[in-house]
């Protein structure tokens, strides 16, 4: 999944891109597995390409979406608030 699906959008996030992936699925269908697999694959390919390049930042997050409610897969599962900007962008 990684290699035909995220592999090559990569370079696109050192032209201030952002790539966004979603899993879906009832629960015990695989989702975090998949995630979690495809995040280990995706950290080393971008430490790959940043080693040729200086002054690089970059970010992650992980969130949870379940039940309108949003949490934060990096801080505990503390709950987010979703919010838009005058734009409708969010």
């Amino acid at each position: 999944m990684y290699q035909f699906s995220i592999r090559e959008l990569l370079p696109t996030i050192f032209q201030n891109g952002i790539i966004t992936c979603f899993a879906y699925g009832q629960t015990g269908s695989g989702k975090t597995f998949t995630v979690n697999a495809i995040t280990k694959y995706a950290i080393n390919d971008i430490f790959k390409i940043a080693a040729n390049k200086k002054g690089i930042e970059l970010y992650l997050s992980m969130f949870e979406i379940y039940g309108g409610k949003t949490m934060d897969l990096l801080n505990n599962k503390k709950k987010l608030q979703i919010l838009e900007d005058k734009n409708n962008k969010i």
